[in-house]
Parts: structure tokens; sequence; C-alpha cells
């Protein structure tokens, strides 16, 4: 038997620019190895299966029967087989520091990746934020070839402040006083995108939500804080 196996590897650059700033550009990567992630291949639905006539539900038009009527062995649920798979991850990281006094420092971070099949940034609205047009309902010669995760999420841009006031009080003590802001511009930040498609028994997609965004993070947040040294 194989152990689950991570390995993270980094390389990363360093290097004052003038004028206080730092830049730091790095690639990160992660590799997993022998992931235990048992799969029903055996006794599995046949790919468009819900779809085909003889299948439906007779006492319920426009619904399939349930799956264990039309299993390859029928009476049976679906049966689990053991396997491993691996993964990896790669991406490219830059952020730069720049001091304005001793008291003050301002930094940007960016992270990029790779990833296909997604709509240019000028054609993306809030409801069309992929392109559905590609997502075909499966058939039993054609069960699908799209990996998982090929949809691209909204980005995030997220901005944090935070000031520090440290007030002496006696010569061993001082009080700080702390003021954070979280999202502090109140950009909108969205999490999540709808990639469920639903096809009725025509093959239809009937899905209205299907490509839309469907959530989102908090908005502006601020925290007062007041802290006692001694």
């Amino acid at each position: 038997m194989k152990y689950p196996t991570v390995m993270s590897y980094s390389l990363g650059v360093q290097r004052h620019v003038g004028l206080g700033t730092r830049v730091d550009v790095a690639y990160f990567g992660t590799l997993t190895r022998h992931l235990d992630q048992p799969q029903s291949a055996i006794n599995a639905v046949p790919p468009g299966a819900q779809f085909l006539p003889q299948n439906q539900d007779p006492t319920n038009p426009g619904l399939p029967l349930p799956d264990d009527f039309f299993r390859p062995y029928r009476g049976y649920s679906s049966l689990t087989v053991q396997q491993f798979v691996n993964s990896n991850y790669n991406g490219l990281q830059v952020s730069a520091v720049h001091r304005f006094s001793t008291n003050l420092d301002i930094s940007a971070n960016y992270s990029w990746s790779e990833v296909p099949l997604h709509l240019s940034r000028g054609d993306r609205t809030f409801y069309r934020f992929y392109n559905t047009g590609v997502i075909q309902p499966p058939t039993a010669a054609m069960p699908g070839n799209a990996a998982a995760g090929v949809v691209r999420g909204p980005g995030v841009e997220d901005f944090a402040i935070s000031v520090f006031k440290n007030i002496p009080w006696g010569e061993k003590r001082s009080v700080q006083f702390c003021v954070e802001t979280f999202n502090t511009f109140n950009h909108p930040q969205f999490n999540a995108v709808d990639t469920n498609p639903h096809f009725d028994q025509s093959g239809a997609q009937v899905n209205g939500r299907l490509g839309q965004i469907i959530s989102d993070y908090l908005p502006r947040q601020m925290q007062l804080a007041l802290k006692v040294i001694f």
C-alpha cells in the first residue's frame, strides 16, 4: 500500500529596487501523490441513461426512474472501488512593499494561474460569468470532456488598512489604540458562480441561474481595539 504524500516547493527572488521599495517574485507548487479517492466505477449509471426514453418514469412525466432501475447490475446500488490519484498545483506570486517612513508601509500582492475555457474579461457580466453555450447534455457516446475546476471564479480585490497609536503610560506601560478596516473601499467581492446545468427530457438546459454569480463576501468591516501593554 502506498501512503499519501504531499510535496511543496518554491523558488523566490527578493530585491530592493530603490526609493524604499522591495519586490518579491516567487514560483510555488504542490505535488500530491497516492491520494485515497474511492470511486463508484462498478455498477455506475451509464452516461446519459437518465435521458433515454425507456428510462422515463411513466407515473411522473419529465423525470427518470430511480438510478437502480437501469444500472448494469440491477438490484444493486453503486459499488465503490478503491483507487489512488495524483494532483498538482503551480502558481506565480508577486509582491511589493513600499516604506514611506519608519512607521508606515504599503504592500501589494498578486497571484497568477491559468485556467482554460472562460470568457474574456470584457465579455463577462453578473448574469453570464462564463460561456454556458459550450455545455451540452451527456450522451452514451460523449459523457463529457471537461476536467474538474475549469471555470475560473471571480477575482478578489481586498484592501485592508490598520492604524496603530502607542500612548506612553508611565515608564514601563503603554496603551495601544488600533483602528482596522477590512474591504476598506467596500469593493464587491463575489465568491461563487453557478456551475450546475440541468437538462430536461429533450436535452434543453433549464437552469436559469447557470453561469450567474450567486454569492459574495462580506462588505466593509471596521474594528476598534484598545490594548494595555505592561
